[in-house]
């Protein structure tokens, strides 16, 4: 049995998120719940399946080293400031500086391209969810009276 393998960690791991989506999101009041629920609810069942499958697949055995995951502690990081951030600099500042340095730390080459997608993959988002959907975001540019 391979239960050291960095794959099964990673199935725990999700599944630990859908578990406490799920224990936050019952707390909701009804209609707002459900979503949640219905989200936290596949992501656990599709990571119990595959935490299990991976549970008994042979492997090589998992080796953490710091200079070998560098980029994943910085992408931790770089999301621990993507939430710190979200209340003083709104949604869209977060989530595009977000957005290119996570590009940045994958190494991709073309920054013209990395800046471009960091500004409409957040704005894409951002209509999508508070004007389509009129989900509230935290607003950006609120003191200037644009409120994206």
């Amino acid at each position: 049995m391979g239960i050291w393998k960095q794959d099964f960690f990673i199935y725990l791991f999700f599944l630990l998120i859908s578990l406490t989506v799920l224990a936050v999101a019952w707390q909701y009041p009804e209609g707002d719940k459900e979503f949640p629920l219905l989200v936290a609810g596949c992501l656990g069942v599709s990571s119990a399946f595959l935490a299990v499958r991976a549970f008994f697949k042979e492997g090589p055995a998992f080796q953490f080293s710091l200079v070998r995951y560098r980029k994943i502690i910085i992408q931790v990081i770089l999301i621990l400031g993507f939430f710190a951030a979200l209340p003083r600099a709104g949604f869209f500042l977060a989530a595009s500086l977000l957005s290119l340095l996570t590009i940045f730390n994958g190494g991709y080459a073309h920054k013209l391209i990395a800046v471009l997608f960091s500004l409409v993959f957040p704005g894409v988002i951002f209509f999508l969810f508070h004007v389509l959907l009129e989900v509230p975001l935290p607003a950006s540019f609120e003191s200037l009276g644009i409120g994206l």
